[in-house]
């Protein structure tokens, strides 16, 4: 039996019953596993250098926000960009300002508005962080020759296109039979 192949180390680990699995959703369960992998990587290094209970969407968050600290930037922004649903941004963000990381500020003219900023303590994390998310890619991109890494990010970029489109056409549907539904019910309630 064939091993599996998890970055540059081969595994030869697997069962048949997993390989039959694989092979009928072999693309979606390989990019899932690489997105676990690259997750335990990130966080493992994270650990070793001292920054515990830190997720990799933390890091991703608060490279966001450093990167954009001359913007005003919002939890709708960090929803858009992550794509990630609103409930999860807010347990998110409510670990990391809990953890000192961030601070929500009140905009003037709009008391429902929070701006999110790094404080000191983020900075600083920003720039531990920034370290090892550069060694996780760099550690993976060396698997890879130049024209292999873009390549996949061709290939990666042309999933994401395909798959964005899918799901916001959907999200347009929903959107149109909530509007709808919602225009019935007030209709019906006016009638009542």
């Amino acid at each position: 039996m064939q091993g599996r192949r998890y970055g540059c180390m081969i595994h030869p680990d697997m069962h048949e019953r997993d390989e039959k699995i694989r092979q009928q959703h072999k693309l979606s369960m390989e990019i899932h596993h690489i997105d676990k992998m690259i997750g335990m990587q990130i966080n493992m290094s994270a650990h070793d250098n001292g920054i515990d209970d830190m997720t990799m969407m933390h890091g991703w968050i608060i490279m966001f926000l450093y990167e954009h600290r001359d913007e005003d930037i919002y939890q709708k922004d960090i929803e858009k960009k992550f794509r990630i649903t609103k409930s999860s941004v807010t347990n998110i963000l409510q670990l990391m300002e809990h953890k000192g990381y961030i601070v929500r500020k009140t905009v003037k003219g709009d008391a429902r508005l929070k701006k999110l900023e790094l404080t000191d303590e983020g900075i600083e994390l920003k720039k531990r962080m920034k370290d090892i998310f550069n060694e996780s890619e760099k550690k993976f991109r060396n698997c890879l020759e130049p024209d292999e890494q873009e390549q996949l990010l061709n290939l990666l970029y042309k999933i994401d296109d395909s798959i964005s489109a899918d799901i916001n056409g959907r999200l347009d549907k929903r959107n149109a039979a909530d509007k709808t539904g919602s225009a019935d019910r007030k209709e019906q309630e006016r009638i009542k």
